[in-house]
């Protein structure tokens, strides 16, 4: 797979370990294309974003929200390994997966 990625990222957390206040979010956009060493041609995209929040002392409140999708060019088609899936404690890895994924934690 060869292919030409984007990235934004922004970060306010006051540790990156065990936040305790703080936003990160990021967003990419990855292009798979022949032209660039990929036997595929699609489109991968995703967000996600992490917010903590100190309510009392050792008490802090953490949400995170991601998603992720592919795309596919006409004729193409995504490899399995390439597709979205959800990555959360306890849940083996792909073992949730499509072309669109969305996930939250609190």
């Amino acid at each position: 797979m060869g292919g030409l990625a984007g990235i934004v990222q922004y970060d306010t957390r006051d540790t990156i370990f065990t936040p305790a206040s703080g936003l990160f979010a990021k967003a990419t956009l990855r292009r798979f294309d022949e032209r660039l060493g990929s036997s595929e041609n699609f489109w991968r995209y995703g967000v996600k974003g992490f917010y903590f929040k100190s309510l009392v002392k050792k008490f802090t409140i953490g949400l995170r929200v991601e998603g992720e999708a592919v795309t596919k060019s006409n004729g193409d088609r995504i490899p399995f390994f390439a597709n979205p899936f959800i990555s959360m404690h306890d849940i083996s890895a792909m073992r949730y997966q499509g072309e669109k994924m969305l996930l939250s934690e609190l």
